[in-house]
């Protein structure tokens, strides 16, 4: 899984270090700091991740964000910011 990820990360011009942006619906919530968005991005937040509309207790399963931030390793973006977005009907 970490090959694959990491092949991913690499088709799309990324590399790890990288600012990188991700937006979507959270498809899984593995811990308090990790989601995971489009089923395929996993986002990891820490103390100095700010958020807008909303806060990490909103991180709820189908929740509409982008999260922004740096790109590690292992293809885990560690967001410095995530945004709520409005979904739509």
């Amino acid at each position: 899984e970490l090959d694959a990820r990491l092949a991913l990360v690499a088709d799309l011009g990324f590399e790890p270090g990288d600012k990188a942006e991700v937006q979507g619906f959270v498809t899984s919530v593995a811990s308090a700091t990790e989601f995971v968005l489009n089923a395929t991005e996993r986002v990891r937040i820490r103390d100095g991740t700010t958020f807008k509309n909303g806060t990490r207790d909103d991180i709820v399963l189908n929740a509409r964000l982008e999260a922004s931030g740096d790109l590690r390793d292992d293809g885990t973006l560690v967001a410095n910011e995530v945004e709520f977005l409005a979904t739509t009907p």
